[in-house]
């Protein structure tokens, strides 16, 4: 679904930015219950001399769903005049924060209809815009610009391509420039990256459109709002240590499109902190002699990490701290789905991340914690010996049989000098 940067329309104009009046100089639509959907502005149905063309109403969600957007809403009905002729994956994501932080979305019939023309194709003069955005035009050359794709249209130099390359051998567990991932505990930037071009790489990272700190406040945490729209990569803390090679989902997206890139392992959707937990997770498994498979179907789902031997299965859903708390939910139903042929257990990327999804499972009446919600984060092998019991328990209504964390599992595999990996072991491992 594409997006574009924050929408001023004309209308917006003569309402309260941020006033206690905001409210007062809007029009709820009351058919949407649960939301604060408002028309800022009521729209003109013909032209006069003061505006010359007629213009649709300006409305926005001021209060969305985190899982949005919602089919039965958008495009809105009796106000898009796109609705019904496009798709929702063609609409185009629009935030503003006047009169307050809101968010619709809208079709390009609705664009079309408001600007006389559809804004999200631009042409504009490629020495305008910063050097990462230019490409290969020359002074005077003029750089059509799809609204919302930003970087998309990177020139892939061979540096960068050569980036992209490596992090997808990291990626799939093979060594890189003698290092490897999860063996290397992260390799740092410059071990991996730091012969190439690093003026190049650097618009991987630079985020030449970076979104008004007062929509990251408001809407930071939906899953549909990207902070970071124009980044291919960003820091992420995992292991104790930031790693700057943290794929965002636009490389990943543009990895899986490209025939002279090796393929990315795993749900295309999924980060850094989520892969290395799954590799973590087979590594330790097949060492015990376990047979391992990776994103294996089973029934109706696909389970992160099914591991088997001498009769027993084991199902490990892997589980990082994102605010998709319907996510959340279904990995519960999927693991109480499950439970019947094998045992369920759960990785997450940290403690904190374990006891808020164990009490989100437990207020939300899918699972019953025998002592009632954690309080506190208390020590690992105490939350992992109350979960253990709690499914030990017939007369408890818990699935989970046990869990882990990446730096306990880490220093369990990797950290722990008593155990030996052979290197040829640990490349020929699939994961």
């Amino acid at each position: 679904m594409p997006d574009r940067p924050p929408d001023h329309g004309d209308g917006e104009q003569n309402v309260e930015r941020n006033g206690e009046n905001w409210r007062e100089q809007t029009r709820l639509l009351p058919q949407y219950e649960d939301r604060e959907i408002r028309v800022i502005f009521e729209g003109t149905l013909s032209g006069n001399e003061n505006a010359p063309r007629s213009e649709p109403a300006i409305f926005g969600d001021f209060d969305p769903e985190p899982d949005d957007p919602d089919p039965e809403v958008w495009p809105l009905k009796g106000y898009d005049p796109g609705r019904g002729e496009y798709s929702l994956d063609e609409c185009i994501r629009l935030t503003n924060t006047t009169p307050a932080p809101h968010v619709k979305w809208v079709t390009p019939a609705y664009l079309k209809t408001k600007y006389g023309y559809n804004p999200t194709s631009v042409e504009i003069d490629a020495f305008d815009l910063p050097p990462w955005r230019r490409g290969d035009a020359l002074p005077g050359e003029c750089v059509k610009l799809e609204a919302g794709s930003g970087s998309s249209t990177m020139t892939l130099t061979e540096d960068r391509l050569e980036f992209c390359r490596r992090l997808s051998h990291l990626w799939r567990g093979d060594e890189v420039r003698g290092k490897h991932l999860l063996r290397d505990k992260l390799p740092k930037w410059e071990a991996l990256f730091g012969d190439l071009d690093q003026t190049e790489l650097s618009r991987l990272f630079v985020d030449p459109d970076s979104p008004d700190q007062e929509l990251i406040d408001a809407f930071g945490d939906y899953e549909w709002f990207d902070v970071d729209p124009s980044l291919f990569l960003r820091g992420q803390w995992i292991l104790h240590k930031e790693v700057k090679y943290a794929p965002t989902l636009k490389i990943r997206t543009l990895i899986k499109h490209r025939d002279d890139i090796p393929d990315l392992r795993g749900d295309p959707k999924e980060g850094l902190s989520h892969r290395v937990l799954v590799g973590l997770t087979a590594v330790n498994y097949a060492l015990q002699g376990w047979e391992t498979r990776t994103y294996a179907p089973v029934g109706d789902y696909v389970v992160d990490v099914v591991a088997q031997k001498d009769g027993e299965t084991v199902f490990v859903e892997v589980v990082t701290g994102h605010h998709n708390w319907e996510l959340h939910r279904n990995t519960y139903t999927k693991l109480a789905n499950l439970n019947p042929a094998g045992r369920p257990i759960v990785h997450f990327d940290k403690r904190e991340t374990a006891y808020k999804v164990f009490n989100h499972w437990h207020r939300n009446g899918l699972a019953t914690l025998p002592l009632g919600t954690f309080d506190n984060e208390p020590r690992i092998d105490w939350g992992r010996k109350k979960i253990q019991e709690a499914y030990a328990d017939d007369d408890s209504n818990w699935v989970v049989a046990d869990w882990e964390t990446t730096v306990h599992l880490w220093r369990n595999t990797f950290g722990d000098d008593s155990v030996v990996i052979p290197d040829d072991w640990l490349l020929s491992l699939t994961w």
